[in-house]
């Protein structure tokens, strides 16, 4: 499955993200809650007024019927990020977040 997305925001969504949300970087660290991925990503776009997340949705496959892996292009340096969003009781979640 493939398909494009323009839309873009500077804020990531609270409610997108599972309650074990993780972010990993592209340096390796990880971040493990939603709270703490959140206030990371926060940190990051004050310091990055440039910097938007998900501009471009490039492609997305089932894993299983309740994952499903996207990714993004996320800035005009066409650095990837990849989606892990899993189906929960309250719908899709951002289950992972990674850097390329």
């Amino acid at each position: 499955m493939s398909r494009r997305s323009t839309k873009a925001t500077r804020r990531p969504s609270p409610p997108l993200y599972a309650d074990d949300a993780q972010y990993t970087s592209d340096d390796g660290k990880t971040t493990i809650g939603r709270a703490a991925v959140l206030e990371g990503l926060t940190k990051f776009f004050a310091e990055n007024k440039e910097a938007k997340l998900g501009l471009q949705i490039e492609s997305a496959r089932f894993l299983t019927p309740d994952v499903l892996l996207e990714k993004r292009i996320c800035d005009r340096r066409r650095r990837d990020d990849a989606l892990r969003l899993q189906l929960r009781e309250k719908g899709w979640r951002v289950a992972h977040l990674r850097t390329e």
